[in-house]
């Protein structure tokens, strides 16, 4: 329905009037379309891991941050407002920073940018070799119940074959490849086992429980739920259901409001 107003405003657009809320449409169907492709192709992959969320809000807010600092609306929206009015125009700009704020204050009401697990958690990217301070300090966010020394062998034998991963791999796929070249290393596969686990989304948040705390409660009801596949001999993310998440679909109507 939403393209179909939006189709119609940009036919409309051709003529020779248009009105601030055909403008609107075209320019809610512009983020609209940015928004899903963001969403379905990284955050919403049934695939993506905790790893990933971090980077995806972040240039999610980025992103509104960009478009509301350079006042892009998308191309139609832009050739529709040339057509209003000096004074619908800054009605227009008015409402469409409203709706940037809001969005913004969205983002950041219901995700913490800051937090600490998240931030440590990139450690595990192996975009270059592990760094010892960088997993210590993981381990000690998690406060998992870790043999250091164990640990600390683990870590020395892992970057001793780190030359070998291939560069084109997801990280989880890494770590897969790493335990087949270091199956001695059971300490950090501990570690990196637990966040592979985590909820790849931060929909615990609207129950007031983080990621990691719900998954220590279902590692505690479970203990197979954080273990690594034995098919595979490597990391096992969690599932998401793909239904679940268009049934939580709340943010693009928290969006739509800011231009209330």
């Amino acid at each position: 329905m939403c393209k179909s107003a939006a189709d119609a405003a940009a036919d409309s657009s051709d003529e020779d009037e248009v009105t601030v809320f055909e403008c609107v449409l075209l320019f809610l169907h512009n983020i609209m379309r940015s928004r899903v492709s963001l969403r379905h192709s990284e955050v919403g992959k049934l695939d993506a891991t905790l790893l990933d969320i971090l980077e995806v809000m972040s240039r999610l807010r980025s992103q509104l941050n960009l478009r509301r600092a350079d006042r892009f609306y998308g191309h139609k929206t832009k050739q529709a407002t040339r057509k209003l009015s000096a004074t619908e125009q800054s009605k227009f700009a008015t409402l469409i920073d409203c709706f940037f704020e809001k969005a913004i204050l969205y983002l950041e009401a219901n995700f913490d940018f800051d937090d600490p697990v998240l931030s440590h958690t990139s450690c595990l990217c192996l975009s270059g070799p592990l760094e010892w301070d960088a997993l210590e300090g993981l381990v000690n966010k998690l406060a998992l119940d870790i043999d250091e020394d164990k640990l600390y062998q683990d870590y020395t034998v892992l970057n001793s074959v780190f030359e070998f991963i291939p560069e084109n791999l997801a990280p989880d796929k890494k770590w897969v490849f790493s335990f087949k070249k270091a199956q001695t290393a059971t300490e950090l596969l501990k570690v990196v086992s637990f966040v592979f686990s985590v909820p790849n989304r931060v929909a615990a948040a609207d129950q007031g429980v983080h990621p990691v705390q719900q998954s220590q409660e279902h590692q505690c009801q479970d203990d197979k739920w954080n273990r690594v596949a034995a098919a595979d001999q490597g990391v096992h993310p969690v599932q998401q259901s793909q239904e679940h998440q268009c049934q939580d679909d709340t943010w693009c109507v928290d969006l739509a409001a800011g231009v209330k």
